[in-house]
């Protein structure tokens, strides 16, 4: 069995020497990818890096490597497409620790009617942490949800596989189809040998072939066993239709297999910004990876107290809050959720947000950042946990700063709310520049820091394209 994986250390970064922070991102064929990272080192830690950029084709092979530092911009955007696919590594080095190994990297991918969004999923382990043993090697991978079985015939699914450093040897996985209230499907399939940084490809339709009549017509999920020998092994997920929609998130750790702690006469919630009563059949799944001992019941503040079987999902049209307890009293300290739906009453693929559950232990959240492209009408979505942050400032005072790929000046305002309530908990984010008089020069990604005196905020942003939402946390 592998190590407890306390997410009081991941709450307060306690990752040991941290001199190089990663990410590791697939770039797709006929796609716009931008890759996007703010010096957020310099405005949280004061530490100045160096940065390094390499593409690889899929089989590993060095294509290109260059280096960058944010000495002209606080900012840095690079951009991708054309008839190739590969993989792009990004790395910062520094004389300080940077705390946190994987670096705080969004991914823009873009087609002429779609915008799909994404932070970080993949990293390549340094040295130190596969010698101390700190390394997460075990692929328990979950959160690959299909909300409509139906689907699967329709469209094609994908599970992006980053290698890292070292050669992965052929072996079996695993592939494990759970739906409430069924029993458990078990696929296994073989994965070939994996030479240094090689990217590979779980197609769905290829580990369902023989099985997808024995699934039921209604929500699905997928969950992965396989092994890494020195790379993270969260997974890039891709839903695309046959008319070229498409959407990626991410898989997470399975702690149905994987160890965590809990959280003792615990209460979690989980609220779902406004933006999400707008679209067709919005819902709030919640994934099964988690104990099976754990006896959850949810209630929302329309309904009764349901209790969870392998998973399940709510219905959002009138709901704001979800909160889940434990019968025996001890909370899983970590529930993944997602905010699922569809953007147009004929979309094919829909949006999907990974979050989780907020509980008593994990600490205030004062300051957050996103990315933000104009040309996609963004919109800040701000959710409020005051049931956990309980110490309410009897003024809010909530300063933004917006900051620029062109150059180094910084366009910030301040502005003051007599009460919790009289924050908006949705407004475009065109008026935040327009309070700071922030210049928009380029069409590009740029990036607003929100820095507020209570620390109950839970802050997402949504970009909209002709055909698709992309929703995501901030950092």
């Amino acid at each position: 069995m592998s190590k407890v994986i306390d997410q009081k250390e991941n709450f307060n970064a306690n990752f040991g020497s941290v001199f190089r922070s990663s990410g590791i991102f697939y770039c797709p064929r006929n796609l716009k990818t931008t890759l996007s990272v703010m010096n957020y080192f310099k405005e949280k830690n004061f530490t100045d890096v160096a940065g390094v950029i390499t593409k690889r084709s899929l089989s590993g092979k060095l294509n290109t490597r260059e280096t960058f530092d944010f000495s002209q911009s606080n900012v840095k955007n690079f951009v991708f497409s054309g008839a190739d696919e590969f993989a792009v590594e990004i790395e910062f080095f520094s004389n300080k620790n940077l705390r946190i190994p994987y670096a705080a990297i969004m991914a823009f991918y873009e087609s002429k009617d779609c915008v799909s969004v994404i932070h970080n999923y993949g990293r390549n382990h340094s040295l130190y942490e596969l010698e101390e043993g700190t390394a997460l090697l075990n692929g328990r991978e979950t959160c690959w949800f299909v909300s409509d079985s139906s689907r699967l015939s329709v469209n094609e699914f994908l599970a992006v596989f980053h290698n890292g450093h070292t050669e992965t040897p052929a072996q079996d996985f695993k592939c494990k189809v759970t739906q409430t209230g069924k029993q458990d499907i078990l696929i296994e399939g073989k994965m070939p040998k994996l030479s240094p940084f090689e990217t590979y490809k779980f197609k769905l339709h290829e580990i369902l072939n023989g099985f997808v009549e024995k699934i039921g017509t209604d929500a699905v999920w997928f969950r992965l066993e396989f092994e890494s020998e020195s790379s993270f092994p969260r997974l890039l997920l891709i839903e695309k239709s046959s008319d070229g929609e498409f959407h990626v998130t991410h898989s997470d750790l399975d702690y149905e297999l994987l160890q965590t702690n809990s959280v003792s006469d615990g209460v979690g919630y989980t609220k779902i910004p406004n933006i999400m009563r707008k679209f067709r059949e919005p819902i709030l799944e919640i994934d099964p990876g988690y104990s099976q001992d754990a006896k959850i019941v949810i209630s929302t503040n329309v309904d009764d107290k349901v209790s969870l079987g392998n998973g399940g999902y709510c219905h959002l049209e009138k709901i704001n809050t979800i909160s889940f307890n434990e019968l025996n009293g001890k909370l899983p300290s970590r529930i993944h959720c997602a905010l699922s739906g569809f953007f147009k009453e004929d979309s094919m693929v829909p949006f999907r947000s990974c979050l989780g559950i907020v509980h008593k232990e994990r600490p205030p959240k004062h300051t957050h950042w996103l990315p933000f492209y104009l040309k996609y009408m963004p919109t800040v979505e701000f959710t409020v946990y005051d049931e956990i942050y309980q110490s309410i400032p009897s003024i809010i005072e909530v300063k933004f700063k917006v900051y620029s790929p062109n150059n180094l000046q910084i366009f910030e305002c301040n502005i003051a709310y007599q009460s919790l309530e009289d924050v908006p908990l949705t407004f475009p984010l065109s008026s935040i520049i327009s309070e700071t008089g922030a210049e928009i020069e380029t069409d590009e990604p740029y990036y607003v820091l929100i820095n507020s005196n209570y620390g109950g905020f839970f802050v997402f942003v949504s970009h909209t394209s002709n055909q698709s939402l992309s929703i995501e946390h901030t950092f």
